[in-house]
């Protein structure tokens, strides 16, 4: 689903080039972007006089999420606006007073910070749309039925969608109305998934509020909100390149995994949390390091740090919900890059030596990919009896998302990390 032609393959990227587009670049099959790159090459002069814009909306295979990736004629590239950057133009655009600005712990703190400095009071949540739906409907449901909102907390704070729409079914509770909606609510997954409130109408003709999370629906009101701006040309080429002052912002994933080896309490977790510690005390001697629990996630773990009373860094630790993968997240300040990057390695190869597969069937054909990219290359040919596409899903993961080889194609060699791992893993 989506191969060479939705958001998984943008995932990470900040720009877009001409060559990625060419035939033998990345993207060589991706038709959205090489329709971007033929529509804006064809505009460009109207791009740059203010009078026309290029863009693409590129969806995911069930179309809940979308990134915006927008042409400039300036440098011949595009640069790609994530769930980060279009929660940060959403609550920039014109709307009722600003109240509540939601995004996961993935996001990039930087996003946060904008927001609180529009009015927002900015919250994390867990990774996953259903616990910003949450939040926001909590929000609300305080406004308009303090009651209900307390039947809810008394929930818990694990309880999900479903547990509160049972338990204010059972007390007759008949929905938020839209007459009632006070300020601007807006949530958001780095990954594209944007959920912002909407009306819809009941049987009888009432207006209810809803909170709606279609990637469509999203994707409407981004560009709506950037053509609102007013801004053109070169200024709106600016605006939309930088929505917001971005910090450090990487993962670091250990594919072809053992999930239930990363629990929360278990030898692992607390071999990898030591090491965790004690590299962010040695990065930053003077901060305080927190570990955050929540409870919708209680296997993650989150440390925070804390420096001068300045959320300053964050690393957390957290198995996929969707992938064969468990992910190394780290999100700071861009000066501290260095230092958060040091850190992060250290805990990805602990993982790496701690949780890979022996049974995984993709674990056993990484080996043989090794092993075969340090005697002469990645072969051209499938190993471990493979399919061609299930080949190249292990050329993408195991070069691309794990850093092992030095790219995701036959002849790839072995990166220093890739050395490492061969001579520690045994």
């Amino acid at each position: 689903m989506n191969v060479r032609s939705g958001v998984a393959d943008l995932e990470g990227l900040e720009t877009v080039t001409r060559p990625m587009v060419e035939p033998g670049g990345r993207f060589e099959n991706h038709a959205a972007l090489r329709r971007l790159f033929e529509e804006g090459a064809r505009r460009r002069a109207g791009i740059m006089e203010g009078n026309e814009a290029v863009a693409a909306a590129v969806f995911d295979g069930d179309g809940d999420r979308f990134y915006r990736v927008e042409y400039d004629p300036r440098t011949d590239t595009a640069f790609v606006i994530t769930g980060d950057g279009a929660a940060a133009l959403l609550a920039a655009a014109p709307a009722p007073s600003p109240t509540l600005f939601l995004n996961t712990v993935e996001s990039d703190l930087g996003a946060s910070a904008i927001a609180r400095n529009l009015g927002y009071e900015a919250r994390l949540t867990a990774v996953g749309d259903k616990w910003i739906l949450r939040e926001a409907f909590l929000t609300a449901l305080e406004r308009q039925n303090p009651a209900a909102r307390a039947r809810v907390a008394a929930l818990g704070d694990g309880a999900g969608a479903d547990d509160m729409e049972r338990e204010l079914a059972g007390a007759g509770f008949r929905g938020l109305t839209a007459a009632g909606r006070q300020g601007w609510i807006v949530g958001a997954e780095e990954s594209g998934h944007l959920i912002t409130p909407g009306v819809a109408m009941g049987a009888n003709g009432e207006n209810h509020l809803v909170f709606a999370g279609d990637g469509l629906k999203s994707c409407l009101a981004l560009f709506a909100a950037v053509e609102g701006a007013g801004r053109r040309g070169a200024a709106r080429l600016e605006r939309l390149a930088e929505p917001f002052a971005r910090g450090y912002f990487k993962s670091l994933y250990v594919y072809y995994v053992d999930k239930n080896l990363w629990t929360r309490g278990g030898a692992v977790w607390r071999e990898v949390e030591a090491a965790l510690r004690a590299a962010l005390g040695r990065g930053w001697p003077d901060a305080a390091v927190q570990e955050m629990i929540l409870p919708e996630e209680p296997d993650m773990l989150y440390l925070k740090v804390t420096e001068r009373g300045v959320h300053a860094a964050s690393v957390f630790i957290r198995n996929s919900g969707t992938e064969d993968k468990t992910g190394v997240n780290l999100r700071g300040r861009r000066g501290d890059g260095a230092r958060l990057a040091a850190v992060g390695e250290e805990a990805a190869r602990a993982l790496m030596l701690k949780l890979k597969d022996k049974n995984s069937v993709m674990e056993r054909a990484e080996r043989q990919l090794l092993l075969a990219a340090k005697d002469g290359g990645a072969p051209e040919r499938p190993v471990a009896g493979l399919a061609a596409r299930e080949y190249e899903r292990l050329l993408l993961e195991t070069g691309v998302k794990q850093g092992l080889l030095d790219r995701p194609a036959p002849g790839a060699r072995l990166t220093e990390r890739g050395t490492w791992y061969l001579a520690h893993a045994g």
